[in-house]
């Protein structure tokens, strides 16, 4: 049996512009109304989700719990082609949530970038870069330092 794989689901905003389209936060709410996740078709680690992963979301956006980590949940399906709209941006791609937790209080990202192992420079500026792409694999050990963190200020 394979161990289970630990991944970064990364929401942002649907278009920063507009004030009406809905935030990062309100993308991961509405995933998870659905018990689904939306995937893009170049989508890093698509094909590698497995039933049974662990994944905490992380809010990208630029409006509210920004650069935080908001939820938790595990991995229900493999990934189905079951195209997922929300707003005008629409994911050709699914997967199945369950066990789905919101976090206590968002934890941020900041004050835990020197203890990720997949964060190789939190020094430098263009740390944020490792997050882009929509999935980010990330090991049990950065896993449970986000969800077993309380807020850190």
């Amino acid at each position: 049996m394979k161990d289970n794989a630990f991944y970064l689901l990364v929401a942002a905003d649907i278009d920063k512009s507009r004030i009406s389209a809905p935030s990062a936060r309100e993308v991961a709410r509405l995933c998870f109304a659905k018990n689904a996740w939306g995937i893009g078709v170049r989508t890093q680690y698509r094909t590698s989700l497995k039933l049974g992963d662990r994944v905490v979301v992380y809010i990208a956006g630029v409006r509210e719990c920004r650069q935080s980590f908001v939820a938790k949940a595990t991995i229900a399906s493999s990934v189905e082609v079951t195209p997922m709209a929300i707003g005008h941006r629409v994911w050709p791609f699914t997967v199945r949530l369950a066990d789905y937790q919101w976090l206590e209080e968002p934890v941020p990202i900041k004050p835990l970038l020197s203890r990720f192992s997949f964060i190789s420079n939190p020094k430098a500026k263009k740390w944020g870069s490792r997050l882009q792409g929509g999935i980010v694999r990330i090991t049990k050990s950065d896993f449970n330092l986000v969800t077993g963190s309380k807020r850190l200020t």
